[in-house]
């Protein structure tokens, strides 16, 4: 283990089978580990910055013995180490499942830096500039800065930027991937020409949206789609936008994902491909997440940003990730406290609810089929809120026409054209996530033989949501609000 540590401290492996090539690679380790690997002062031993190694340049420029795979692995796996490889060089086999392949020794470092709450704008951007870092984007929503470096240079900026006592800490802004919807064959999809009728989807039938229209179909609310974009259609009326995606200044959608989702939240009623379940909201394209459903926390909490300034009623999530941070946890506590109402996708996992839908401030739906019962790939838990149709759901699609899709990607904006629906006819009676979340609750049926973990609530009727019964309701003690992890 001591020449494994040797090697990952000086930034090179020898590893079997590449030649005897040195391998560059970024190193990450606990503060238990550079204690007692590297000795630093505590106050600049914080979790998940990369420091600089304090081995003599004696040994960084020893040439270092082959090491085994196993080694390595057995380095890693004890002391908290995640080897990254650089660009162009194979990864040993077992160290691949730690392989960062987003971020390379030739590449750049991206972090977003959390500053103590009464630290100034002017401040905050001062100091990572000092400390020689660029600055990406201000986080003003959780007073956080998301910078990059090289990272040949970043091991020693982060040291130097954690010793600043207006730092409270740094996250890892690794660029991931929040669509894994459940695919499904686009078989009823239709070319430029459409159909030459319109349906009302099996999904917003389901939720009796059409029969609360008489009522109200969500004029005068804001919902915005924080998503891969909205692509041009002509079933689909955008009143604004933005793109947080780097190099894409355009919200157009570049992976057929976000134009799906807000076809089924506000389609137009206009005699040709589908309807959404409220087809009158202002829609808005946020889009966070490239071509290939990728993006990066700060991409996510920008959108959130966005949101808030722009004075958006909803925001509908149908994207997820596996664990969320404590800095998406405190945008989202922010969004909310400003009166955000964030409906999300629980996930595909059939495993444990993801991020953000896993937050208490966020309404998390799961996926229902057309028989009645939950979809077998949805994610569950006691954070689930609501169910509605997720499987075969037809959808505006990029380049015109429809198609099918399944997914809690697709339940959750039905949801979120339900909610659209119950804000504009409560004019003010509903103010907030908590209450939205009750009145919805408060209007759903359970599914039968389906445990709440599954589905929550039940089912919401949209007939419910809108007509007299929601001024009697008592939104502060139908169900109880959620707890989960804070993460």
């Amino acid at each position: 283990m001591i020449r494994v540590l040797a090697a990952l401290l000086s930034g090179c492996l020898v590893l079997p089978g590449l030649a005897q090539a040195r391998v560059p690679v970024s190193v990450r380790v606990s503060p238990a580990a550079v204690r007692a690997a590297a000795p630093m002062p505590p106050a600049l031993v914080r979790p998940g910055i990369p420091f600089a190694s304090s081995l003599p340049p004696a040994a960084v420029l020893t040439p270092l013995p082959p090491v085994s795979a196993a080694e390595v692995a057995s380095a890693v796996g004890a002391l908290g180490f995640v080897a990254q490889a650089a660009p162009g060089v194979p990864a040993a086999p077992a160290a691949e499942a730690k392989a960062e392949l987003d971020r390379s020794w030739e590449g750049s470092i991206r972090r977003i830096v959390v500053f103590d709450p009464e630290t100034s704008r002017e401040t905050r951007l001062d100091l990572v500039r000092q400390a020689g870092w660029t600055v990406i984007r201000d986080l003003w929503l959780v007073n956080a800065v998301a910078v990059s470096a090289p990272a040949r240079s970043a091991a020693e900026l982060g040291v130097d930027l954690m010793a600043s006592p207006e730092v409270a800490r740094v996250e890892e802004d690794a660029r991931v991937d929040w669509v894994p919807e459940k695919p499904q064959p686009e078989r009823a999809r239709r070319g430029l020409l459409g159909w030459w009728w319109q349906t009302v989807p099996w999904g917003v039938k389901r939720l009796h949206a059409p029969e609360a229209w008489p009522v109200t179909r969500g004029a005068g609310i804001k919902v915005a789609v924080v998503d891969t974009g909205v692509a041009r259609h002509r079933d689909l009326k955008l009143a604004g936008g933005a793109s947080f995606v780097a190099g894409e200044e355009w919200w157009q959608d570049g992976r057929d994902h976000g134009t799906h989702v807000a076809g089924i939240i506000a389609a137009q009623d206009n005699d040709q491909d589908v309807v959404g379940g409220a087809p009158d909201v202002e829609l808005y394209s946020v889009k966070v997440l490239d071509k290939d459903g990728k993006g990066t926390f700060e991409s996510v909490i920008a959108g959130l940003q966005w949101c808030v300034e722009r004075g958006m009623h909803l925001a509908n999530f149908s994207i997820t990730h596996p664990t969320g941070n404590d800095v998406l946890a405190a945008a989202v506590k922010a969004a909310a406290a400003a009166g955000l109402v964030m409906v999300a996708a629980a996930g595909n996992t059939a495993r444990a609810v993801q991020f953000p839908a896993a937050y208490p401030e966020v309404i998390a739906v799961a996926a229902a089929t057309s028989w009645n019962s939950a979809a077998d790939f949805s994610s569950f838990g006691p954070e689930i809120d609501i169910i509605a149709p997720g499987v075969g759901i037809p959808s505006t699609v990029a380049g015109g026409g429809t198609g099918k899709k399944q997914g809690t990607s697709m339940a959750s904006p039905h949801v979120t054209g339900l909610a659209a629906l119950a804000l504009a006819a409560a004019r003010g009676l509903l103010r907030g996530y908590a209450a939205v979340r009750r009145a919805l609750q408060a209007a759903a049926t359970k599914l039968p033989d389906t445990p709440d973990t599954w589905q929550g609530a039940g089912m919401p009727d949209a007939r419910k949501l809108v007509g007299f019964e929601i001024a009697v309701l008592d939104l502060s003690d139908n169900v109880s609000s959620k707890q989960t992890n804070p993460r």
